[in-house]
């Protein structure tokens, strides 16, 4: 039996392969953190900062990577992944999410002085933070007593 005859020609159709979008990839990984799938997250977030590290839900992804981690309590792949979006993306809008949750994190590691760094810096860096965001930070270093 000869399978030589069996090659493909040009002029056949091939089954389509479909991309998925930026957006359906982002959205995924929200959908799999809201249901507390953390590592899938992990994996559609990681996917989507590859894929596409200029879009506009860059910034958004990067933080939703840190909360997968944290969400895993893995307190130092979280760090990095909020201290990443805060460096890469302070502009974005999740650069005082990012901050609030690198102190956290660094918190939850022992390292108080990191911690205290980014509960204190936040306000300062970001004035125009929510009041929320602002508070969370503030009872954090009161409760880390941050600058006794």
């Amino acid at each position: 039996v000869s399978i030589s005859g069996a090659a493909i020609s040009k002029g056949e159709k091939l089954p389509e392969v479909k991309t998925k979008s930026a957006e359906e990839v982002y959205q995924e990984g929200l959908d799999a953190i809201n249901v507390g799938k953390n590592e899938e997250a992990t994996d559609r977030f990681t996917s989507f900062l590859t894929k596409f590290p200029d879009h506009k839900l860059a910034s958004n992804a990067q933080y939703w990577l840190g909360e997968s981690y944290y969400g895993r309590k893995d307190y130092a792949k979280a760090a990095v992944a909020f201290a990443k979006g805060y460096e890469k993306y302070k502009d974005g809008n999740k650069g005082a999410d990012n901050i609030l949750k690198l102190g956290l994190s660094m918190q939850m590691l022992g390292k108080k002085e990191e911690a205290c760094m980014a509960f204190v810096n936040l306000p300062k860096e970001f004035p125009n933070a929510s009041q929320n965001l602002k508070d969370r930070a503030n009872k954090a270093a009161e409760e880390l007593a941050c600058g006794k």
